[in-house]
């Protein structure tokens, strides 16, 4: 059934697939993202924090802070959506890594999960680095390259278009 609510959904996902197919396939090849942070490491490598917190998000593999982050210890970040992606974008900058988008969904049951989405460009192709966070603990971490006609694409059966 049509609506004025899904047009402009299907609209919003075209625009933003659109973008980021753009981006990733416009000028020269992109040089690949560097696999951690050219600022370095955080003064305190082990300990949670909001800084390291964005640096799980834009970087897949697990670090020995990983496993600290939960509801319980101190210093470990709660998210909050808007802090999530002005900090992250900032903090990618530093990082010398190029964040295209960010998806956040939560929170949702009981322990207030959330599921991060960020999409990060690497060389001609997109990086989508992906955290499961229930209760402010980070139980699960993925990555995914995809081509930026295959992310359009992606975002167009998000939105049911």
């Amino acid at each position: 059934m049509w609506s004025i609510r899904s047009t402009l959904r299907c609209l919003l996902a075209g625009i933003i697939g659109a973008v980021l197919f753009a981006s990733t396939m416009a000028g020269a090849p992109a040089p690949p993202a560097p696999t951690s942070c050219v600022a370095g490491p955080l003064p305190d490598s082990t300990s949670p924090s909001r800084a390291g917190f964005f640096r799980e998000v834009l970087f897949a593999a697990p670090t020995a802070r990983t496993p600290w982050f939960d509801d319980y210890t101190k210093g470990s970040y709660h998210i909050d959506k808007l802090d999530l992606a002005i900090g992250l974008r900032k903090e990618a900058e530093r990082c010398g890594v190029t964040l295209e988008a960010l998806v956040v969904v939560g929170p949702n049951g009981p322990l207030w999960s959330y599921n991060v989405l960020a999409f990060l460009r690497d060389g001609d192709s997109v990086r989508i680095n992906s955290l499961v966070i229930p209760h402010a603990r980070i139980t699960g971490k993925a990555t995914k390259h995809l081509s930026g006609r295959t992310l359009a694409e992606w975002f167009r059966q998000l939105a049911g278009c």
